[in-house]
């Protein structure tokens, strides 16, 4: 999930030592088959994007469509027990970008995953459109964090079972880029123009918001979580002077990610378990950008910094980390998912690709 993860709760396991049970071992149950799934896009033979959905590293197409003005970017992937959520935009020939969902059975075997599944435009394609984030709960449905625009400038907004609610007036610019929801409230991150500067934002479902920065320099929140009553937010902000620094919050204050060198650093992502807060995002060095996560504020370098690396999502299961991203190989984007720091290509490196979320379960 770019952003939008399920919190996942500890497994307690209370050992018995005692003579006869060291006698008489009771056999433990199997574990449970986990799946990873990633979505993001890769180009076509028209070097467009289509929307992609790999589980356990396996492709499967979720626009079917072909053509040099068709195009197709999934962003954001929730999964239930017994369906996968998927948000994005598609674009058609004579159409602006539109905002798309689609959900399918989790046990679908089809190489063109969406063959058994459901595809929900949520705009027409008048003005463009498109889905950042998608998560289902349990009794409120689906709700899904995204950009609306009816004229010169974007406006934050969420969909709550396909009606959308605006967030913003439209008169100042502003994105939604991620979502947290649950049974009782959603929580939706992204950013809004002051006049001067951007400011870094998470608004509720009920339209109320939070401003995450002043408003000095320019910020943006890309991914937010909910973890107990706490409210965590990644991005960054300009420090005045001639960099950007990455940053979570958490209840509004702001954790800085960055050292003393003079490059700039990004969080794109963030997931919480207990109290270790794991945040995904990339340093530029001089020409490059260098993948990496913080756990509780220290680096983790995913790349070498020699070609260009992002990474876009996170998600921990049990004492695995998992990040979604891409790298260059020198002629195109690739794109990856490292599992404990050790890199899996999803693609073959032939045409651009990226991974945007990942969801484990």
């Amino acid at each position: 999930m770019k952003a939008n993860q399920l919190t996942l709760l500890p497994v307690i396991i209370l050992l018995f030592v005692s003579a006869s049970c060291k006698k008489n071992k009771i056999p433990l149950p199997p574990p449970t088959q986990t799946k990873v799934y990633v979505v993001g896009s890769e180009d076509n033979s028209f070097n467009v994007g289509a929307a992609k959905l790999w589980i356990d590293g396996t492709e499967k197409s979720i626009t079917s469509f072909t053509g040099e003005r068709n195009y197709g970017i999934a962003s954001s992937v929730f999964v239930s027990k017994d369906k996968i959520y998927i948000g994005g935009n598609e674009i058609t020939e004579g159409k602006s970008k539109m905002a798309k969902l689609w959900d399918m059975q989790n046990t679908t075997t089809a190489i063109n995953a969406f063959s058994n599944g459901n595809q929900f435009t949520l705009t027409d394609g008048t003005n463009e459109a498109f889905v950042t984030g998608v998560y289902q709960t349990i009794n409120r449905g689906t709700v899904a964090s995204g950009t609306v625009s009816h004229g010169n400038n974007y406006i934050a907004a969420f969909w709550l079972n396909g009606i959308v609610r605006e967030l913003t007036d439209g008169t100042r610019e502003a994105m939604g880029l991620g979502i947290y929801a649950n049974d009782a409230v959603s929580y939706i991150i992204g950013y809004e123009h002051n006049g001067n500067n951007y400011v870094a934002k998470v608004w509720k479902s009920d339209f109320s918001y939070t401003a995450l920065t002043d408003g000095t320099h320019n910020a943006r929140a890309n991914a937010v979580f909910l973890s107990g009553n706490d409210v965590y937010a990644a991005g960054y902000e300009h420090d005045g002077i001639s960099k950007n620094v990455a940053k979570y919050w958490k209840n509004g204050l702001a954790t800085s990610l960055t050292d003393a060198s003079s490059f700039s650093t990004y969080a794109n992502a963030i997931f919480v378990v207990g109290n270790d807060v794991y945040v995904a995002g990339y340093k530029r060095q001089n020409t490059t950008s260098r993948a990496c996560i913080w756990k509780n504020g220290v680096v983790t370098f995913l790349t070498d910094g020699t070609k260009d690396a992002v990474a876009n999502s996170i998600y921990v299961y049990g004492n695995d980390v998992y990040v979604a991203g891409l790298e260059s190989n020198g002629s195109f984007y690739v794109a990856k998912l490292w599992k404990n720091g050790v890199a899996n290509n999803l693609t073959n490196g032939t045409k651009n690709a990226r991974a945007n979320s990942v969801f484990v379960k």
